[in-house]
């Protein structure tokens, strides 16, 4: 409003010919134009304030529209990596986790895997899938018009991934229920995509850490969920798979 009313009398005094009028309405619509514009920026400055505080109050590193633009903007944040190897790498208590659905795009189509036997000597890895065998799979499939396909990508990913873990420190799981978001925890970071309608290539992705100092940090309810999925699920290190 202040804004309009400025631009209004520096319009109007161009109308006058009374030079002291003039200069008067020249000096109030400048006026008025500088104090609109200051009180944008301060209010712009605030709002920055508050979404950063809440940010860190949380533990949010970072948020992008989708995995696969994680690492496009890192230098303005501490996430401190190019690519997932120097993600992975980074895990400040030797343990990485990953969970999802079948997750054929992210370990096989971008070659994570080749990147995991690489560290597997030095780091323990937990992977969990959805139980091939479970009706949510069977449902998820037919939603996306793919039947049986990840049924037939989990149990071919997991049976591989065995085979040819050379160090042992990778554990392969089928979880009890259908995972709620892609995750990938690598020491005191993660990495949190939701499992919407387009999939966590595309959907809105957080890059949190264990830093929050509120009662619940995204990273500690995530790390909590991995937990009990973990602590529920099959794995198939330790007992074979019963085919049902």
């Amino acid at each position: 409003m202040l804004l309009i009313l400025g631009i209004g009398i520096i319009i109007i005094q161009n109308m006058i010919s009374v030079d002291y009028i003039k200069n008067i309405l020249t000096c109030v619509g400048t006026s008025l134009i500088s104090a609109s514009i200051t009180i944008f920026l301060i209010k712009f400055d605030i709002m920055d304030m508050i979404q950063s505080s809440s940010m860190e109050k949380f533990g949010v590193i970072d948020i992008c529209n989708g995995r696969d633009h994680i690492f496009e903007n890192n230098d303005m944040r501490d996430l401190k990596a190019h690519n997932w190897e120097e993600f992975l790498r980074q895990s400040s208590d030797k343990t990485i986790d990953i969970i999802g659905i079948s997750m054929y795009s992210f370990l096989v189509t971008k070659n994570i895997l080749t990147v995991i036997y690489k560290i597997a000597k030095k780091y323990t890895i937990r992977i969990v899938f959805a139980d091939p065998f479970s009706t949510e799979v069977r449902l998820q499939s037919e939603e996306e018009n793919k039947p049986n396909k990840l049924k037939e990508n989990i149990e071919w990913l997991s049976k591989k991934i065995i085979e040819e873990d050379k160090t042992q420190s990778i554990k392969v799981y089928y979880s009890k229920t259908l995972p709620k978001a892609f995750i990938v925890r690598s020491g005191s970071k993660m990495i949190i995509t939701p499992y919407l309608l387009k999939g966590p290539f595309e959907e809105p992705t957080i890059v949190a850490s264990n830093t929050g100092y509120a009662d619940n940090t995204y990273y500690e309810t995530y790390k909590n969920y991995i937990e009990k999925i973990i602590e529920t699920a099959e794995c198939l290190n330790t007992s074979p798979t019963v085919h049902r």
